[in-house]
């Protein structure tokens, strides 16, 4: 996280603090039991979804 901008670390917190508080912790609980490859698989889909988004 020492990578992000604070501009970026603010709009990714705030983003939580608007999500579901259940939908929020069942995502990450989720997120947590899968192998390093398949959390890579899904930041990498994050980031092209993020990126159409735009």
């Amino acid at each position: 996280l020492g990578q992000l901008s604070d501009e970026s670390l603010d709009r990714l917190l705030r983003l939580f603090g608007s999500l579901p508080e259940r939908e929020l912790a069942s995502t990450i609980e989720a997120v947590s039991n899968v192998s390093p490859a398949v959390a890579r698989r899904i930041l990498v889909t994050a980031g092209r979804i993020a990126r159409i988004k735009r």
